[in-house]
């Protein structure tokens, strides 16, 4: 019997920089997104017109009572988009959250949360899913399901504003600080520390994954998802890690790529009709060419034949390479949390600066910088 794309072995290899294939893109384009966008001030106009793909809502937060009077939601999927199953395993629940903010503008938003909790997990570690475009909450639900499942990690997974069910509007910025509320609410609502915290993005969400990744030395450690290296370079006929051409970018993963302190695992198909596998290259490159004394900081698997979409179904294999390579990854990190978790403790000075970079990412500080106000 033949054998279907997801039950295949990919041949899959580690990265080599001089190993890369050029995309076909439009010169005019990136000439055309720069005049607009950076002359005219027409940037966040038009992202949300080529960049973003929101689809219609899959699922539901259905508000209940609770016996104690208290209210809570239920995840509800929307059967004409997602069909139901009922393959959870009774060791994995989930706890859904609304936070309700208001913008710089005094406008409504509100960002849907879930956290997936397994009781098998290894250690206390929790990914911070970042999504990717034409996705939300109820499109990606069984995955990370399975990804818990497969991978003994809590998830904890959102939509951004213009997705899903969320409010407020979609742009660059506001994405980046959707995820740093998000990892707020991680670590003040949840209860977990920062240095248990994995970013992972997944293509459009690479660029909240890296820029917080960078921002915050003591992240526990980033996952690449089929990133991109930036927009421009997307328009780029002969994209390259010498590119540097910040000043109007969006996503410029690039240019920040450099500056993440914590272990980084990019995976990227081969076959990727969205974003050309050169991105992934193009930011191994860059890191290594920013970090040459750490360069194991950083590994880059790539997959023969996987395109854009594929690689989240190779990782729910476990017998894939890919899977086995990933779960030997997070358990490492496991392992070092453990091994931070004392070293902090026997170094004061260390220790405080960890307790100083929590602290910016508490809610007064967030809410004090960005100016908006937050309920739950």
């Amino acid at each position: 019997m033949e054998q279907t794309k997801t039950e295949q072995e990919y041949e899959e290899t580690e990265a080599d920089a001089n190993d890369i294939s050029s995309p076909v893109q439009s010169s005019f384009s990136k000439k055309f997104f720069k005049f607009f966008g950076n002359t005219l001030g027409l940037k966040n106009m038009l992202s949300k017109t080529f960049i973003y793909h929101q689809p219609n809502p899959t699922y539901l937060f259905k508000e209940q009572e609770n016996s104690n009077g208290t209210m809570s939601y239920s995840f509800q999927l929307k059967k004409e988009f997602i069909p139901q199953h009922n393959d959870i395993p009774d060791y994995i629940s989930y706890d859904l959250y609304m936070m309700n903010f208001r913008n710089k503008q005094k406008k409504d938003c509100a960002i849907p949360i879930m956290h997936i909790i397994n009781s098998k997990t290894l250690g206390n570690q929790v990914l911070i899913y970042n999504h990717g475009n034409s996705s939300d909450l109820g499109t990606i639900f069984y995955s990370l399901i399975n990804m818990s499942k497969i991978y003994k990690v809590n998830i904890v997974a959102y939509d951004y504003r213009g997705y899903g069910i969320s409010k407020g509007d979609i742009n660059e910025e506001n994405t980046y600080e959707d995820c740093e509320m998000v990892m707020s609410f991680t670590l003040y609502r949840l209860k977990y520390r920062i240095y248990q915290l994995i970013l992972w993005g997944f293509s459009l969400g690479s660029g909240p994954a890296v820029h917080l990744a960078a921002k915050y030395q003591y992240i526990r450690a980033l996952i690449l998802e089929a990133p991109l290296a930036s927009v421009y370079l997307f328009l780029e006929n002969e994209p390259s890690s010498q590119y540097n051409d910040q000043e109007g970018d969006v996503y410029g993963n690039i240019y920040k790529i450099g500056k993440v302190r914590s272990p980084i695992m990019i995976m990227h198909g081969k076959s990727d009709e969205v974003i050309p596998y050169k991105h992934s290259q193009i930011l191994l490159e860059k890191f290594q060419q920013e970090n040459p004394n750490n360069k194991k900081q950083i590994q880059c698997l790539l997959v023969e034949e996987l395109k854009h979409n594929d690689l989240k179904s190779l990782i729910q294999i476990k017998k894939s390479l890919t899977a086995t390579k990933l779960k030997q990854f997070l358990q490492k990190m496991i392992q070092q949390t453990q091994f931070d978790m004392e070293y902090y403790e026997l170094n004061p000075q260390l220790y405080k600066i960890l307790l100083r970079e929590e602290e910016d990412l508490s809610f007064l500080n967030i809410l004090h910088k960005i100016r908006y106000k937050v309920d739950f």
